[in-house]
């Protein structure tokens, strides 16, 4: 995979609820494996970071719920990340997620055949890193 498209796009999902409450973007690891960003976000929750997303992460924990993380689209270009994960930000509402806003703004790229035969849901990351 190249550099260039690295990318990938995720939701984390409170699972007793089959609900997602926060839509992502990142770069994969070099050996292709998306665990890295999932370990960060519990790591900063439990550093009390406040942003919207890590309260409802300490929350969850604290009540040993479930979170998985499932990733939407990988292979992706930076800016192709940006946009599907702004279009699924806005396709769920911003007011059902725990993202502060809907993403960067980018120009729209729904045309690029690339982009759509990119492969949804490749791996999904259950449990609770303590």
């Amino acid at each position: 995979m190249s550099e260039t498209n690295s990318c990938y796009v995720y939701v984390l999902v409170h699972v007793e609820e089959n609900k997602i409450f926060y839509v992502g973007r990142s770069t994969q690891n070099v050996d292709g494996k998306f665990t890295d960003r999932y370990k960060r976000h519990i790591r900063n929750a439990k550093l009390g970071c406040q942003q919207p997303v890590y309260r409802k992460i300490r929350t969850l924990l604290s009540d040993k719920q479930i979170i998985r993380l499932e990733v939407r689209a990988t292979g992706c270009t930076r800016d192709e990340a940006i946009t599907l994960e702004r279009r699924l930000i806005l396709a769920i509402g911003l007011d059902n997620l725990t993202n502060v806003d809907a993403g960067w703004e980018q120009p729209d790229l729904k045309n690029n055949t690339s982009l759509k035969n990119r492969v949804r849901v490749e791996e999904t990351f259950e449990g609770l890193i303590c």
